[in-house]
């Protein structure tokens, strides 16, 4: 059966980013890749994988925010370099509380 989508993939949901903080993402994070880290390495080294992500969603509620910066732990950031996947942040800001 033809897919109507242009490519396919699988996400694995370690958890709800609305509910939880970064902190707690990038904790659950950490624990998945070390746990899973050769698995994970040879998924990236595929040469079929174009994108390779891990994604944290951050949720902001103030009105006054006009630019944010974020990035990984050190440690996550180390692990995203050997492993391969490229770190995301999906932020949502709510501008009217």
């Amino acid at each position: 059966m033809d897919s109507q989508y242009p490519t396919s993939g699988i996400e694995i949901e370690l958890g709800n980013g609305l509910v939880l903080s970064v902190d707690e993402q990038e904790e659950i994070a950490l624990k998945f890749v070390v746990e899973y880290r050769d698995e994970l390495k040879k998924l990236a080294d595929n040469s079929e994988v174009e994108t390779f992500k891990l994604g944290l969603q951050y949720h902001l509620n103030d009105p006054n925010v006009s630019g944010l910066c974020m990035s990984l732990s050190p440690q996550l950031m180390e692990l995203a370099l050997e492993v391969g996947f490229s770190p995301t942040f999906y932020v949502t800001v709510d501008y009217w509380g």
